[in-house]
């Protein structure tokens, strides 16, 4: 799906992360800030360190509106 910032893909299944579910969900919702997510590796030498953004379903529909996901 695309919209007018992002070419979105939901994937369901059985690796949900409890983990990045209970960090995300510690971040405070202060102050009408949007809690988010980013997780990362720590490589070896010589491999790029990766990162992904983690945000709640409903508050990425909330920016970008109904038909983003």
């Amino acid at each position: 799906m695309l919209t007018s910032l992002f070419a979105v893909q939901a994937k369901v299944g059985g690796a949900f992360s409890e983990r990045y579910w209970r960090w995300l969900s510690a971040i405070p919702r202060t102050g009408g800030r949007i809690p988010v997510l980013i997780v990362g590796d720590a490589p070896w030498p010589g491999r790029r360190r990766r990162a992904v953004v983690v945000m709640e379903l409903g508050d990425f529909r909330d920016l970008h509106g109904d038909d983003a996901a």
